[in-house]
């Protein structure tokens, strides 16, 4: 595989449907003859509740907790990766802030060629941002993304 300039981004989600993501990410990224795959990760404090919230002190606690939960996401997308194809190198890309926005900048921001997202019923996406309906995320993407790709 060349190096190709194709940037194709993962937003990594914990669940099957997330390695669905996985799988068909290594798909296009064969596919396009590339040997990168970029794993995105958004901390985002919105994905933070439960009783333990009482408990925390302060932001940088939640933070840690959540950056030591997208590590465990992200070690195992790696892990998944390199177990299916050892030609294709990750690249973790880890935002902070609210999960759409994020992605949203990142990809106005940087030249994403392909963008990727693991969706299902329930999904932390679907959820927090756009209420159960992840359509008008995608139509206000794919003006900055040449493709995106939605993996039930």
């Amino acid at each position: 595989m060349n190096n190709c300039d194709k940037k194709i981004v993962l937003v990594v989600k914990a669940s099957e449907v997330g390695e669905r993501g996985l799988k068909k990410a290594i798909d296009i990224t064969r596919e396009e003859d590339c040997n990168k795959l970029y794993l995105l990760f958004v901390v985002d404090h919105d994905f933070f509740s439960g009783d333990g919230a009482s408990y925390v002190k302060s932001k940088q606690q939640v933070d840690k907790g959540l950056e030591g939960i997208g590590d465990a996401i992200l070690r195992t997308m790696e892990d998944m990766l390199e177990e299916t194809d050892k030609s294709i190198e990750s690249q973790r890309v880890i935002l902070h802030g609210k999960t759409a926005e994020e992605i949203m900048n990142f990809a106005k921001n940087n030249k994403v060629d392909v963008l990727i997202i693991p969706k299902d019923q329930r999904g932390p996406i679907e959820k927090f941002i756009t209420g159960g309906d992840i359509t008008p995320f995608i139509d206000e993407i794919k003006k900055y993304v040449d493709k995106v790709v939605v993996v039930e």
